[in-house]
């Protein structure tokens, strides 16, 4: 069955890949978009979660000068 990738419109074959945190999830993407475009974000995303955390441990051990 041939299905249609909803982050790029290409046309596909197989299951296709889920393009979440992009598109909300809805649909399904070819794995050009995903190896191209989902896994990347997904990583980016992660990489700032991480981020933000360190920040906010960082912060209990910050303290400003009166």
């Amino acid at each position: 069955m041939v299905k249609i990738c909803v982050l790029c419109g290409t046309k596909f074959e197989g299951h296709g890949n889920n393009p979440a945190p992009l598109n909300r999830g809805h649909g399904r993407c070819c794995d050009k978009c995903n190896t191209d475009v989902v896994i990347p974000k997904r990583m980016d995303d992660m990489l700032y979660q991480r981020f933000k955390k360190i920040m906010s441990e960082q912060e209990k051990y910050m303290w400003w000068p009166e």
